[in-house]
């Protein structure tokens, strides 16, 4: 299957690859005889080298012909017009092995090609090029129920580079294997095997955190629906329950203010201590601000909301917790560092964004491992002594998924899963307004926010949602702190904690 549209190139239909070829000459020459083209830069070129070249030529004439006159009785004529057939020799030479690429490059520079890619399902894929940006907007805006993907090749006076402008996730495609295979053809100019083995390459790069996985687009009714049910239940306890389970009291969901019990008072300790102790009744309120999945699926840094965010939070003089998913540092250093001079934390979200629950054990602590040195390093880097960090005992698991083996990994680096009591399904709800004042709304004294990282390509409805909330907040007269300032506040030691949840006598178990 193939489409074609005004001013457009379709470079790949299906499993082959397509050229137009009248369309893309016409394109690149711009209606010229090539010919002709040719023929000017080959003027160009014999221009630049003319005048060093013929004032050497003259200076070795002179020498040679006089050399040749007197021992051998050469006539000067002779000999200029040997010289004559040796320049345009010459000339020839640099034309051949020149032009093409002086042609290449030159064009290569004028235009900018952008690629239209549909993802219908795995055997059925269409990449078509366009010199106009809106045109290739149009062909991306008119195929609503296909993943979709729109590049822009360029010539940056080295080689072609390839920069992602939008991508879209089908809401039938809940893998997300649309955008990472026309990402990955993208990568490698759709030069592609079987449907299969690139099916399987793919999803084995996405659970490797090499592929990003971008979420599907969801219904508006189902939108609709969830925000009804978010209005009636989503309140601190069904949160903090549900948003853990099934091990709800092995995590932190929340810091309790003077009028709520603290959130490990259910579970029977010996020294019958709170592990969290209140603050007076009177005091400032605070809530503690998470954000998820930092600092960006992709690779490029351009593809960053980190300026925008940090941009906002100081706008509100707020410092809050990023919780940083390891695999996504790479090329975002210096962003991520930023933050830390800053004032705002970084927590550990593992190596990669996907649930660990079926996880081995010991692969599992092996990433928590990794992503905890990834953290500890751009610290350092940052100049930030290890007193004034986040606290490394934080940890939030992926997806929200939660394992007693998981439980047992934390436990032995004496970590606590963070969870939350504020959250608006802002990976589902595209909806900044919404999502924003109701964060706002629900949350309460020693609340922990969950928002998720919007990005340039994904989720950008979390960046209204953070300035709404930041606005509400403020209206509301609740003062925003990081994690480890919340649990300083609160008197908060992470060894009681620990203690109280997992027991010296049965460790990872409930008493």
């Amino acid at each position: 299957m193939s489409s074609r549209q005004p001013n457009g190139t379709v470079y790949a239909s299906s499993r082959g690859l397509q050229e137009n070829t009248t369309e893309t000459t016409s394109a690149i020459t711009g209606g010229n005889n090539k010919m002709q083209v040719i023929s000017v830069l080959k003027e160009g070129i014999t221009k630049q080298y003319r005048n060093a070249y013929t004032m050497s030529l003259l200076f070795l004439s002179l020498f040679y012909s006089t050399f040749l006159s007197f021992f051998f009785g050469v006539r000067p004529h002779q000999e200029g017009e040997d010289n004559k057939r040796n320049d345009h020799s010459l000339e020839d030479e640099i034309s051949r092995d020149a032009i093409e690429t002086i042609l290449t490059r030159q064009k290569a520079k004028e235009e900018q090609r952008f690629v239209v890619s549909l993802y219908h399902n795995k055997d059925d894929i269409v990449i078509q090029a366009f010199l106009i940006k809106e045109d290739a907007e149009a062909l991306y805006n008119e195929h609503k129920f296909s993943s979709r993907v729109i590049m822009s090749h360029y010539f940056d006076g080295i080689g072609t580079q390839h920069k992602l402008i939008r991508c879209c996730t089908a809401s039938w495609d809940l893998q997300g294997l649309g955008v990472a295979t026309l990402l990955y053809r993208d990568k490698h100019d759709n030069a592609v095997d079987s449907s299969k083995q690139e099916f399987n390459t793919v999803q084995k790069l996405i659970d490797q955190g090499l592929l990003p996985f971008v979420p599907p687009q969801r219904d508006e009714k189902v939108q609709k629906r969830l925000k009804a049910a978010m209005r009636i239940a989503f309140k601190r306890k069904t949160v903090a329950y549900f948003g853990s389970a099934p091990l709800h009291f092995r995590s932190l969901s929340y810091f309790p203010s003077s009028s709520t019990s603290p959130r490990f008072a259910s579970i029977k300790q010996k020294t019958h201590e709170n592990p969290i102790s209140p603050l007076p009744s009177k005091h400032q309120k605070y809530v503690t601000l998470t954000i998820d999945d930092a600092p960006c699926r992709f690779s490029d840094a351009t593809s960053s909301e980190i300026p925008k965010i940090l941009a906002l939070l100081k706008k509100y003089n707020v410092k809050a917790t990023f919780m940083v998913v390891g695999s996504w540092c790479r090329n975002h250093e210096d962003n991520l560092i930023r933050l830390i001079q800053d004032g705002h934390e970084l927590a550990n979200h593992c190596m990669m964004d996907r649930s660990y629950e079926y996880e081995d054990p010991d692969d599992f602590g092996k990433a928590v491992d990794e992503c905890s040195e990834i953290i500890q390093n751009l610290y350092e880097r940052a100049g930030v002594t290890e007193r004034d960090r986040c606290p490394s005992w934080a940890f939030r698991a992926p997806h929200g998924r939660y394992t007693q083996e998981m439980s047992d990994q934390l436990f032995s680096r004496g970590m606590i899963n963070v969870m939350c009591d504020t959250y608006a399904s802002c990976p589902v709800v595209e909806d900044g307004d919404f999502i924003g004042k109701h964060l706002t709304n629900t949350c309460k004294d020693g609340s922990i926010i969950l928002l998720h990282m919007p990005e340039v390509h994904v989720r950008q409805w979390c960046l209204t949602a953070l300035e709404i909330l930041l606005e509400g907040l403020k209206h509301r007269n609740m003062q925003v702190v990081p994690l480890g300032e919340m649990a300083r506040l609160h008197s908060f030691r992470p060894e009681d904690g620990l203690a109280s949840m997992f027991p010296t006598n049965n460790p990872g178990c409930l008493p």
